[in-house]
């Protein structure tokens, strides 16, 4: 599980990478937060217990941000020359990311545990995932664009280029939890 999240985190920076076409469409998609939450979610729906799902969480998240980070460095060699050694690129790499590790601290254990309760109710997960998808698009709409002046290492300056992108991701949530709602037995009110 962890190799997969690792993985995940790795594909996701290589997806994104920059090219003649940088912080487009492909950046956009490459810098989708709700998957991330999704990602610590999915592996913790056979934890029993909520605190070993917050650990499953948090371990998913915190191995795919690393994998997404050990590729954006490995990536970008000759652009950090500045930097020194190898190890050196790393930690600068890391710090710059240092905002997405203290959120993964919070987003894993939370996401992490909310799937070891879905885990034994898993019709509701459709749902849930959908929730986050729509979420996302909300939460920028508020936020994004802004700068929101939290002090290291919580600073953000978020910016989105492609609005369609998260329009499709607000109609596929919404398209999950219509899935969701048309599987759900109704009874007529009287």
């Amino acid at each position: 599980m962890l190799a997969a999240c690792f993985a995940f985190g790795a594909l996701a920076e290589l997806f994104k990478a920059r090219g003649a076409w940088a912080f487009d469409l492909r950046s956009e998609l490459g810098n989708l937060s709700a998957p991330w939450l999704v990602l610590a979610l999915l592996p913790a729906l056979r934890q029993r217990s909520v605190w070993r799902g917050a650990l499953t969480g948090w371990a998913a998240t915190l191995c795919a941000l690393a994998g997404f980070y050990v590729v954006e460095t490995l990536l970008f060699l000759p652009a950090f020359e500045e930097q020194g050694g190898l190890l050196a690129k790393f930690v600068w790499v890391f710090r710059a990311g240092l905002v997405w590790f203290v959120l993964g601290l919070v987003s894993g254990p939370v996401m992490g545990a909310l799937g070891s309760i879905l885990g034994r109710h898993r019709g509701w997960v459709t749902p849930v995932v959908g929730a986050l998808l729509i979420g996302e698009p909300l939460v920028l709409s508020v936020f994004g664009d802004r700068r929101i002046p939290l002090p290291f290492p919580l600073y953000l300056d978020w910016h989105f280029v492609w609005t369609a992108v998260y329009v499709l991701e607000a109609f596929l949530g919404a398209a999950l939890i219509g899935m969701f709602l048309a599987r759900r037995p109704w009874r007529a009110l009287t």
